[in-house]
């Protein structure tokens, strides 16, 4: 299973999967490798008290792949909405009023594998309190032309963010190589 989540509300909480689970199944989440060794080791060590395996993004297909190999249960966790490098920008949907380039990987490795793909749309409850709806977006992804999956998430991603924007990590690189949609006026 492919979850795709956001940088809304607490997006952290995807380290707890595996209290939720049967203790076969790998409960899995995405990072970035950070640049300082010692806060890199300190948030992995959060992220995986609770038993989540944390996969460096270079090492996702691998991982995937070895656990696919190996007939193992598993829910990985992509927070999908993270721009891609300049060079690594091949295709672009229009996101809060933006040209946005996305990042093709999750969609890529959830169709290979045709893995159920869910969206993950947390609520806030009350401060410090989340409930989180999963919201199909395909049990056959590896049917759906090229960037659909990736469409349905954005169109998501964009209702909750618009329902309650103050829930997003606005201040994240998410636009850096955006380009702005003007929107015609009528007078």
């Amino acid at each position: 299973v492919s979850l795709f989540l956001g940088h809304y509300g607490n997006w952290e909480w995807i380290s707890s999967m595996p209290l939720h689970l049967d203790k076969s199944a790998v409960a899995g989440q995405i990072y970035h490798k950070l640049s300082n060794a010692n806060v890199n080791r300190v948030i992995l060590e959060m992220r995986s008290r609770m038993g989540a395996t944390n996969i460096e993004m270079h090492q996702t297909a691998r991982f995937i792949t070895k656990l696919v190999a190996e007939n193992k249960e598993c829910i990985i966790g992509f927070i999908a909405d993270q721009s891609p490098r300049s060079k690594d920008a091949h295709y672009y949907l229009e996101f809060l009023n933006h040209d946005t380039p996305i990042l093709l990987g999750p969609e890529k490795i959830t169709r290979h594998y045709d893995f159920d793909a869910w969206f993950v749309k947390p609520q806030r409850v009350k401060r410090g309190y989340y409930e989180v709806e999963f919201i199909p977006m395909s049990t056959a992804p590896a049917s759906l032309p090229e960037y659909r999956l990736s469409q349905i998430y954005y169109s998501n991603l964009e209702s909750m963010i618009k329902d309650s924007p103050e829930l997003y990590l606005w201040t994240h690189k998410r636009f850096r190589i955006a380009r702005c949609i003007v929107q015609p006026t009528n007078k």
